[in-house]
């Protein structure tokens, strides 16, 4: 596994801070106890890297084109994982997976089902993501939504 730390910010809606939470996961995950009683095994010995953090200044599309050249760069088959930042950065990776063929699905955990078209004017909105995702023709599996636009 390879974590890609994405604190991109640029679409929010409501409070300030996405771009602390790549950062506060890390710290927090220092804590995580190794072993999974589930699996009987210790997951973290097939490996995990941890790369340097995704650069976000400019646009959105200028950093989704940078979480897509990271991930689309990992190294072999290795599984990313993409710690946000707001819910737009799902897309550079989603880009980057089919660029290389892969066959994958999206599990989206969420309240909100961003599926609209744009938002704030911005078709690269935390918003509307998983209508671009959509529109590659991945799979989207979304759980937790509470809330829907009309469109």
């Amino acid at each position: 596994m390879v974590i890609f730390p994405v604190p991109m910010e640029k679409t929010v809606s409501y409070l300030p801070g996405t771009a602390g939470g790549p950062a506060r996961i890390l710290e927090a995950s220092r804590q995580v106890e190794l072993y999974d009683p589930e699996l009987g095994a210790s997951p973290y010995r097939a490996g995990i890297h941890t790369a340097e953090p995704i650069d976000c200044r400019g646009d959105s599309a200028a950093c989704l084109e940078k979480i897509e050249a990271a991930v689309g760069a990992r190294k072999g088959r290795a599984v990313p994982i993409c710690l946000g930042g707001e819910h737009t950065i799902t897309l550079g990776a989603v880009r980057a997976l089919r660029a290389a063929g892969e066959e994958f699905s999206v599990l989206q955990l969420d309240a909100h089902a961003d599926l609209r078209e744009s938002y704030g004017g911005s078709p690269l909105s935390h918003a509307s993501v998983m209508r671009r995702v959509r529109e590659l023709g991945i799979p989207l599996v979304s759980v937790g939504v509470r809330s829907l636009a009309r469109e």
